[in-house]
C-alpha cells in the first residue's frame, strides 16, 4: 500500500465504520457498492484496518469454493475472522456465497466486507412488484434469486464517483503531489477515478479509432470491454479476446488495421499508463486478460452505446466456464437472450454446476409451466434454501393453490425475497381458497410493507366483503397510483356508497387510458342498485373491447325484454366458440322464439356443463315451445318458426301439417324455400309423390335445391325426368348433382364423355368425384389413361371409397398383379366383397396359396357377436 497516495477521508467512512462495528460484534455482511473507480477497494479497505485492526484475514481468489468455510471457521473459535470479497460478482457462484453458506458464518459472528460495482448491483437486484397482479415481476426478482438474495442479507453502503466539497476539502488539505494534480485536474470526475485514470485511458481508447490511430489495438480492448458486458467477468484467456476482435476490424476498415500487427495491437493495449493501470490488465503467467473495469461501466453508461454482437454472445455461450458461464446466463437473460441463458442453464445443471432452480424460474417466466414444475419441485426436495418461493409461485401459476400455501407460508418466514410480495402472493392463495380474513390479514402485512399493489388488493378484499368504507381509501390509493383495475374497482365501491355521480368519474378516468378491467362488476352493481340506464352506458362501452361485456350487455338487454337489440352484442361474443357467449346467444334466440337456431347452441352449451345453457334449454322445452305453438295456431309465420325447429329434431310427422300450411300459404307469397322443406320431409316419411309434387314446384320456381333432391328421388325410382332435374341444378352449380348426374352417365352404355364432363366439374369439391373421374378417364382410353390412373391412385391413398378397389382393379387389367395387391387387400379389409373376389384371383395368379387359403378363411368366417 506503500505505492498509493495517502487516504482521504470519505463521506461514508463514518457510516461503514459504524455498520463495521455492528458486524464485528454480531457477524454478518458488509457490501460497499459504487461505480468503477469510484474508490471502493481502498475505502473498504481503510475502514478494516480502522475498525477491525484484530481479525484474520481471509482473502480467498476469484472462483474460489466456499462451501467448505463453515466447517472451518468452527475451528478457529480463538480467533475472530474476516473474509474479504473484493468484486463480489467472483464470488456469486454455486459453490461460492449462496445465502446459507452467508447465514452459517454470520452465526458464527465472520464478518464478510465485499465490494460490488454499482452496474453489477443492479443486474442481481431486479425490480420486484407483485406477481399475481402485475405481469411477471415477481418472477423477475427470483431469476437472480442467489444473488438477489445475498445482497439482501448485506448492510450496503453505497460510495459516489463523483467527489463531494467536503472530501476536495480534505484533499486539498494533503501534502501529496498527486492527490493535488488530481484536485487540480480531475474535471467532472471524481478524485478517485482521475488517480486511477478511468477518464483518461476511456479517450485514449475511443480515440484509437482516428486517423493513425491503433485500430487492431481498439478491436482487442472492444471485444475484452462485450465479452465482460456478456457476462464474462474477470480474466480472459488470450485466444478467447483475439478470437473475437475479428469481429470488430471492419468498422476500422478504413484505417487499415491490417497494417497493425497482432503483437502491437497487445502491446499498445496492455501498457501501463500514468502509473496506475491498462487497458488490458495482464497476467502473463496465466496468459489472460481483464480488461479496465472502468472501460466496462462506462460502456453501459453512455445512451447509444451500441448492444454486445451476435459474435461475442457465441463466443461467450461457447467458451465461458464456472463462475464466468452463470455470469453469461443471467447477462443473456438480462439481455432478453432467452433462448441463450436457457442452454447455459441445463449445461450447467447437467455438469452438476447448478440445480434446477434458476432454470425453472426462467422455463415459468416463459408460460413453461410442465417443463419448470419438476425443476422446481426437485431443487425444493433437495433443501435448496432459495426454491420454495419460486416453487410455491409456479404453483400459483398452475392453480395448485393449497400446494402453494405451506411454501409461501415457509418463505414469509424463513426467506429472503421481500415480505410485502410474499404476503401479497400468500393472501391471493387464501383469497382463491374463500378463506378471505386471513387473505385481508396478508394484504395488510403487504401494505404495512410498502408493497405498490397491496392497496389494490387490500381494497379488493375488503370491497368483495362488503366492507365498502374501508375498502375506498384503499381503493383510491390504488386508482390515484395508476394501477390497472383500481379506478373502476373504487367506482364499485362508490356506487355502493350511493355516490354514482363521482364513480363516473372514476370510470372515466379508467376509460381515458384505454382500462375496462372489472366493468361488467361495474354494470351489474349498477343494475343492482338500480341504475340500469347507467349499466348499459357502461356496458356499452366495455363491450366494443371485450367479449364478457358483451355478454353482460346482452343478458341486460334480455332482462328487459329487448332481445334483437341483444342479439348483435351476443353474436359478437359467441364468434369467439366461448360456451358462456354460446349460451348467451342461445338465451337470446330462445327469446325470440327462433327455437331451430337456439336449440343446438344451447344444447352445446348444457353438454359442456354450462348452467346458463342447461337452464335456457331446460325453458326452451318447458315455456318457449309451448308458447310457440300457440302461436303456431295463429299465425302462418309462426307455424314456419315451427315447423323448421321440429324438422330440425326429426320430428318429421309432427312438422308435416305446420309446414303444409304454411306452404300452402306460400304459394301465392312467392316463397321459393317451404315447398322444397316440405317435399323432404314428405320423401323421408315416404310418401314420394307427394314429395315429388311439392319439390317440383318448388324447383320451378327456382330452388337448385329442391331439384338436386327431385332429381336424386326420381333417379332412384328409374325415371328419366330425374336427368332434367339433376342437370338443371348442376349447371346452376351444384356439385353434388354434377356428380350424380356423371355417375348416372358413367353408369349408362356409351355415356362416357358425358360422365367425363360432369364428374371433373363434381370432382372440385367431391372426392368421391375425383376417383370415378379417374375410372372414365381409363375407360376413355390411352389418351386419357395416364390421368385418370394419377386420380385414382391419389384418391385411393387418401381412402376415399371405392378408390382402392378401383386403382387395384385398374392394375390387375394392365398386368401389374403385385402392385394390385395391398389396394384390393385393403378395399376387402374394408369390407368391399368384390374387392376380396379379385384379391383370390391375384393371390392365385401370383402363387402365394397359403395367402389365399388364409384370407378365403377369414372371409367365410362368420362374423362374431361383441360383448
Amino acid at each position: 500500500m506503500d505505492s498509493l497516495p495517502p487516504y482521504v477521508a470519505r463521506d461514508v467512512d463514518d457510516v461503514l465504520n459504524r455498520v463495521l462495528a455492528e458486524a464485528g460484534e454480531s457477524g454478518g455482511m458488509v457490501l460497499l457498492t459504487g461505480d468503477s473507480t469510484a474508490g471502493k477497494t481502498r475505502t473498504a479497505y481503510e475502514a478494516m484496518r480502522r475498525v477491525l485492526p484484530g481479525h484474520l484475514l481471509w482473502a480467498p481468489p476469484r472462483g474460489a469454493d466456499l462451501r467448505k468455510l463453515p466447517a472451518l471457521v468452527e475451528g478457529q473459535q480463538a480467533n475472530r475472522l474476516l473474509l474479504w470479497l473484493d468484486d463480489l460478482e467472483g464470488y456469486m457462484h454455486s459453490q461460492g456465497l449462496e445465502p446459507n453458506i452467508l447465514a452459517q458464518l454470520s452465526a458464527a459472528r465472520v464478518v464478510v466486507l465485499a465490494t460490488l460495482r454499482e452496474s453489477l448491483y443492479d443486474l442481481y437486484r431486479p425490480g420486484s412488484e407483485h406477481a399475481a397482479i402485475s405481469e411477471k415481476d415477481f418472477q423477475a426478482q427470483l431469476v437472480a434469486q442467489v444473488g438477489s438474495r445475498v445482497l439482501n442479507m448485506a448492510m450496503q453502503v453505497e460510495i459516489e464517483r463523483t467527489w463531494s466539497a467536503d472530501e476536495l476539502l480534505r484533499t486539498a488539505h494533503a501534502s501529496d503531489a498527486r492527490l493535488q494534480d488530481a484536485l487540480a485536474n480531475h474535471g467532472p470526475f471524481g478524485v478517485a477515478e482521475y488517480l486511477a485514470a478511468g477518464p483518461l485511458l476511456w479517450q485514449e481508447w475511443r480515440g484509437a479509432l482516428r486517423a493513425g490511430g491503433r485500430p487492431r489495438g481498439h478491436a482487442l480492448v472492444a471485444a475484452a470491454i462485450d465479452l465482460a458486458r456478456a457476462g464474462m467477468i474477470g480474466p480472459l484467456p488470450h485466444w478467447v479476446v483475439i478470437e473475437a476482435h475479428y469481429g470488430y476490424l471492419q468498422i476500422a476498415a478504413h484505417l487499415r488495421p491490417e497494417e497493425e500487427t497482432l503483437n502491437q495491437a497487445v502491446r499498445w493495449a496492455t501498457v501501463v499508463r500514468l502509473g496506475s493501470t491498462s487497458l488490458l490488465v495482464p497476467n502473463a503467467a496465466a496468459g489472460t486478460w481483464r480488461v479496465f473495469d472502468y472501460l466496462v461501466d462506462e460502456a453501459e453508461r453512455k445512451q447509444g452505446f451500441p448492444a454486445v454482437p451476435e459474435l461475442v454472445w457465441e463466443i461467450a455461450e461457447r467458451e465461458a466456464t464456472g463462475s464466468q458461464r452463470r455470469g453469461v446466463a443471467f447477462s443473456a437473460h438480462a439481455a432478453g437472450r432467452k433462448n441463450t441463458a436457457e442452454r447455459l442453464f441445463r449445461a450447467m445443471r447437467e455438469n452438476g454446476e447448478e440445480n434446477g432452480r434458476t432454470l425453472g424460474v426462467i422455463l415459468a417466466q416463459q408460460n413453461r409451466y410442465a417443463e419448470a414444475e419438476p425443476l422446481l419441485r426437485s431443487a425444493v426436495e433437495e433443501g435448496d434454501f432459495i426454491a420454495p418461493g419460486a416453487y410455491g409461485l409456479l404453483l400459483t401459476q398452475l392453480g395448485r393453490i393449497e400446494e402453494a400455501e405451506p411454501l409461501l407460508r415457509w418463505e414469509a418466514e424463513n426467506g429472503l425475497a421481500d415480505k410485502g410480495n410474499v404476503a401479497l402472493l400468500l393472501g391471493d392463495v387464501l383469497s382463491r381458497q374463500g378463506r378471505t380474513s386471513e387473505a385481508e390479514e396478508q394484504y395488510r402485512i403487504a401494505a404495512a410493507k410498502s408493497s405498490s399493489y397491496a392497496p389494490l388488493a387490500l381494497g379488493s378484499c375488503l370491497l368483495a366483503r362488503d366492507r365498502c368504507d374501508e375498502a375506498e381509501p384503499w381503493l383510491r390509493k390504488a386508482a390515484e397510483a395508476g394501477n390497472q383495475g383500481g379506478a373502476s374497482r373504487l367506482a364499485i365501491a362508490l356506487i355502493r356508497l350511493g355516490r354514482s355521480a363521482e364513480a363516473e368519474e372514476w370510470l372515466q378516468v379508467a376509460l381515458d387510458v384505454g382500462v375496462t378491467l372489472n366493468f361488467v362488476d361495474v354494470g351489474h352493481t349498477l343494475d343492482e342498485q338500480g341504475h340500469p340506464e347507467l349499466a348499459e352506458k357502461w356496458l356499452r362501452v366495455a363491450a366494443y373491447a371485450g367479449a364478457d361485456a358483451a355478454i353482460a350487455l346482452a343478458m341486460l338487454l334480455v332482462g328487459q325484454g329487448r332481445f334483437q337489440e341483444a342479439e348483435p352484442w351476443a353474436r359478437k361474443a359467441a364468434a369467439s366458440g366461448d360456451v358462456e357467449a354460446v349460451a348467451t346467444l342461445g338465451a337470446v334466440l330462445t327469446g325470440q322464439l327462433r327455437l331451430r337456431e337456439a336449440e343446438p347452441l344451447l344444447r352445446r352449451a348444457a353438454e359442456a356443463n354450462n348452467a346458463k345453457g342447461t337452464m335456457f334449454l331446460s325453458f326452451l322445452w318447458d315455456e318457449a315451445e309451448p308458447t310457440l305453438r300457440l302461436l303456431a295456431e295463429q299465425s302462418d309465420e309462426w307455424a314456419v318458426e315451427l315447423g323448421l325447429f321440429l324438422v330440425s329434431q326429426h320430428q318429421f310427422e309432427e312438422a308435416e301439417p305446420w309446414l303444409r300450411r304454411a306452404a300452402k300459404a306460400e304459394v301465392s307469397s312467392g316463397d321459393r324455400t317451404l315447398a322444397g322443406i316440405l317435399g323432404e320431409v314428405l320423401q323421408c316419411l315416404g310418401r314420394v309423390d307427394e314429395a315429388a309434387s311439392w319439390l317440383r314446384a318448388a324447383a320451378d320456381r327456382g330452388s337448385m335445391k329442391a331439384a338436386h333432391r327431385l332429381g336424386s328421388m326420381l333417379l332412384q325410382q328409374g325415371q328419366d325426368e330425374a336427368e332434367h332435374w339433376l342437370r338443371r341444378a348442376a349447371e346452376a352449380g351444384d356439385m353434388e348433382a354434377a356428380y350424380e348426374l356423371g355417375f348416372h352417365c358413367f353408369l349408362a352404355a356409351d355415356r362416357l364423355d358425358e360422365a367425363e364432363r360432369w364428374l371433373r366439374m363434381g370432382s372440385t369439391h367431391i372426392p368421391q368425384a375425383r376417383a370415378w373421374l379417374g375410372a372414365v378417364l381409363i375407360g376413355l382410353g390411352r389418351e386419357h389413361a395416364p390421368e385418370g390412373e394419377e386420380l385414382l391412385r391419389h384418391a385411393a391413398e387418401s381412402g376415399t371409397d371405392p378408390a382402392p378397389f378401383l386403382y387395384g382393379d385398374y392394375l390387375h387389367a394392365v398386368g401389374r398383379p403385385e402392385d394390385a395387391e395391398p389396394w384390393l387387400r385393403l378395399a376387402a379389409n374394408a369390407g368391399n366383397s368384390a374387392a376380396a373376389d379379385k384379391l383370390c384371383v391375384v393371390l392365385q395368379q401370383l402363387g402365394r396359396q397359403q395367402v389365399l387359403e388364409e384370407t378365403q378363411s377369414s372371409a367365410s368366417e362368420p362374423e362374431r357377436p361383441s360383448i
